[in-house]
């Protein structure tokens, strides 16, 4: 099973989240801070999140990041990171 089947089946449950659901958190955030529903600070925001995703998986060959995917406990992390990405992302879509 290759990195990428394995990160499609981490995101399922996001994938089938609708648009409304997955843009909660962002406008919870935007009515804590006024500028962070930009688009410059939200594509800012996901290239930071993608940043913190590939991290898990520097310097790492095909079978490493196989084995960090696998791992409940990094997987748990890179979950989180990836759904920081998709919030972000949301959030530039237009109301």
């Amino acid at each position: 099973m290759g990195v990428l089947h394995l990160f499609s089946l981490m995101a399922h449950r996001y994938l089938t989240t609708t648009l409304a659901e997955l843009k909660k958190p962002h406008r919870r955030l935007c009515r804590e801070r006024d500028s962070s529903s930009r688009p410059e600070n939200l594509s800012m925001a996901v290239a930071a999140e993608a940043a913190e995703l590939m991290e898990h998986f520097l310097w790492s060959t095909p079978e490493q990041s196989q084995a960090v995917v696998r791992d409940p406990a990094k997987r748990g992390k890179i979950e989180e990171e990836l759904a920081d990405v998709v919030i972000y992302r949301a959030g530039i879509w237009p109301t």
